[in-house]
């Protein structure tokens, strides 16, 4: 059996923070991107229905579907049952976020499969989404400090130790984050919200007092089996970064990611850390080729190192679930319920 990797790394994906709130979706919001003019939000949960109003005066309209995790998810036309309206593409496929404090976020792909970021906030607030590496691992420090003693007390101390190392590596990471924030800073006043617009809300992370679905923990022999695929899988990632195939590289981690989550069904366990970190890769890969189109490459020196720096993170995810599962067999579902849900086989539909 292989010597045990620390899993240091892949703990400043987790970027947890503020409990999930009840955030209002509906109403009108001015989104400033490559093509969109604004979107407007109606109906309810239920029948929740977006229509999206590009620069040009093109309107699509969907019927649309609101995750437990906030996601807006909305099909446009394509022989959809809500249709299009107005003279614009005849297909599209949209993917936001609606926050608290009331900005909006996310991406809509074109029935060429072109992908573009949109964000903005209510219309007539003045607010406008942003984001930073650091505001992530600041949330992540304050989450993981605030439930410990909850978990702790859940698990009679078992979560005690994860706990802990979570917020280690998340302040021991953020002189890394501040300089990824620094790079990214003059795409971002040019209108290139690369690494902005990669990390997934942390908003909505689920409650505290979810309780885990399994309480399994691996064994020896299953953590080495999954290190060995998420090595193979490591590589693969590279290889397609380093030839600048960003779409390639979001596959390859879906992929895998399918089956992650294959194994934590047959062996009974959590594979939290593991799955986000996959998650995180994928996600951010895939947008890198949204940030290279608007920059006609410019942005890809940053994107390659930072996708690579989150792709060497999956390399300990195995380990850190292993901790994890420690407090999860005794009924705290700590990493579970901290990391947000970044949906990557949503927002790979439609790209080409």
């Amino acid at each position: 059996m292989r010597p045990r990797r620390l899993g240091f790394v892949p703990l400043l994906l987790a970027s947890v923070a503020v409990p999930a709130l009840a955030v209002d979706v509906l109403g009108r919001f001015d989104v400033a991107g490559e093509a969109a003019a604004g979107l407007e939000l109606t109906g309810g949960p239920g029948a929740l229905v977006v229509t999206r109003t590009a620069s040009g005066g093109e309107s699509l309209r969907a019927d649309a579907t609101l995750s437990s995790s906030g996601w807006i998810e909305a099909p446009f036309g394509g022989g959809l049952a809500s249709g299009v309206q107005g003279s614009g593409t005849d297909a599209g496929f949209g993917l936001w976020q609606v926050l608290g404090d009331g900005s909006i976020y996310g991406f809509f792909t074109d029935a060429a499969g072109v992908r573009r970021f949109e964000a903005g906030g209510r219309a007539g607030s003045g607010v406008r989404h942003t984001n930073g590496f650091r505001q992530h691992l600041r949330e992540a420090i304050a989450l993981n400090t605030a439930r410990r003693p909850g978990y702790e007390a859940m698990s009679g101390g078992a979560s005690r130790r994860v706990s802990k190392r979570l917020v280690l590596v998340e302040r021991a990471t953020s002189l890394w984050a501040a300089w990824i924030d620094f790079r990214a800073r003059r795409w971002q006043r040019k209108g290139v919200q690369i690494v902005a617009g990669d990390f997934a809300s942390m908003e909505h992370v689920q409650p505290a007092s979810t309780p885990p679905r399994w309480r399994g923990r691996m064994t020896g022999a299953q953590q080495d089996q999954l290190e060995d695929r998420l090595d193979v899988m490591r590589k693969d990632v590279k290889r397609h970064l380093e030839g600048g195939r960003w779409v390639e590289a979001a596959r390859r981690a879906d992929a895998e990611l399918a089956a992650v989550k294959g194994l934590e069904a047959t062996w009974g366990c959590h594979l939290a850390m593991t799955k986000h970190t996959i998650e995180q890769v994928g996600f951010a890969a895939l947008n890198a080729a949204t940030w290279s189109r608007q920059s006609n490459g410019g942005t890809d020196g940053l994107a390659r190192h930072f996708v690579w720096a989150l792709r060497v993170g999956i390399w300990g995810g195995p380990a850190i679930d292993a901790m994890a599962q420690e407090g999860q067999a005794g009924g705290a579902a700590v990493v579970v319920n901290d990391v947000p849900e970044i949906p990557l086989r949503r927002a790979l539909r439609g790209v080409r």
